[in-house]
C-alpha cells in the first residue's frame, strides 16, 4: 500500500497562445507551501518578447521575499518557448540574489520558515513514485546558503528499514541504496515550534523493486541549518500529528516483511 496519494498524475498539456504565469493551482505536499512550476512554456509568435509571470513570496515578517522568475531556455518544434524556474531572493541585508534551483520538473513547494530566516523547498526529480527531495535554504552573512538537512535522515531510514533484509528485495537494487543520494523520498512538511525544528516525511518508494519494505514511512523534526534529528515519529504518530499540513492525503503502510 502506497502511503500517498495522487503522485501517479497524467497530465495532458493543450498549447494555449498566452503567457502561462509561474503560479500553480496548489502545492503537492506541504499545504501551507506556495507552489510555482518549474518551468513554464509560453507562444514567441503571438506573444513576442514576453516571459512567464513571477511568483512573489514574501517571508513572514514582510521584510524579504523570494520571487520565482523565469529564464528563456530552448525552443520547442512547434516555435514555442520553454522557461525554466529560479529564485530571486530579496533581504534587507543582502539586497537582491539570483538562487538557481535543483533539477526538477512539474511544481514546486516553497514555505518559509516563521522567524523569516530561510525557507525549505520541496521537488521531484524522479518519476511518479520516487525522485522527491527536500533541501533548506538558509539566509545569513549577507548570502543564500542552500542546506542538505537530510544526511542523518537517509542513514536513519536504512537502518530502519535494511533494504537487504527485506523478502523479495532486488539484491542489486538493495546495495545500491546505501549510496543513493535520491533514496528515499523525502518532503518538507511544515515547521515544529516544539521541539524546534523542520517536519520531514521520509518513504521507501513504493515499488515492488524495494520488496517488504516498500513505502515505509517515518517522521522527523530536523534542526535547520545543522540538520540533526531531533525527534522521530513512526507513521501513526507523523499522520496523527501532521496530516493537517500535508496537502496530500498519507496512508499508513502494511508492516515491512524481512527475510
Amino acid at each position: 500500500m502506497c502511503s500517498r496519494t495522487g503522485w501517479r498524475v497524467v497530465r495532458l498539456l493543450v498549447w494555449l497562445p498566452a503567457v502561462i504565469p509561474a503560479h500553480a493551482a496548489g502545492p503537492t505536499w506541504a499545504k501551507k507551501a506556495t507552489a510555482f512550476e518549474a518551468k513554464c512554456l509560453y507562444d514567441t509568435s503571438e506573444h513576442p518578447g514576453e516571459i512567464c509571470r513571477p511568483e512573489l513570496i514574501p517571508s513572514p515578517d514582510r521584510k524579504s521575499r523570494v520571487a520565482a522568475v523565469y529564464r528563456d531556455a530552448f525552443t520547442l518544434k512547434d516555435g514555442g518557448r520553454v522557461a525554466l524556474a529560479y529564485l530571486r531572493v530579496t533581504t534587507p541585508l543582502m539586497g537582491t540574489q539570483n538562487v538557481e534551483l535543483p533539477a526538477g520538473f512539474g511544481k514546486f513547494d516553497l514555505h518559509w520558515f516563521p522567524d523569516s530566516k530561510g525557507f525549505f523547498l520541496n521537488g521531484n526529480n524522479g518519476g511518479g513514485y520516487w525522485g522527491f527531495w527536500v533541501w533548506a535554504y538558509w539566509l545569513e552573512g549577507g548570502t543564500v546558503r542552500k542546506v542538505d538537512v537530510m544526511r542523518a535522515v537517509r542513514q536513519d531510514m536504512l537502518a530502519s528499514f535494511p533494504p537487504c533484509r527485506a523478502t523479495k528485495a532486488d539484491p542489486d537494487t538493495c546495495r545500491e541504496l546505501y549510496s543513493d543520494s535520491q533514496y528515499p523520498n523525502e518532503s518538507g512538511i511544515d515547521w515544529s515550534s516544539d521541539p524546534a525544528g523542520l517536519v520531514v516525511m521520509a518513504e521507501v518508494p513504493c515499488s515492488s523493486s524495494y520488496g517488504g519494505v516498500m513505502c515505509q514511512v517515518k517522521g522527523y523534526v530536523v534542526s535547520v541549518p545543522e540538520g540533526k534529528i531531533v525527534q522521530t515519529m513512526n507513521a501513526r504518530e507523523l499522520k496523527d500529528r501532521w496530516q493537517g499540513s500535508m496537502a496530500f492525503s498519507m496512508r499508513i503502510p502494511d508492516p515491512p516483511e524481512y527475510k
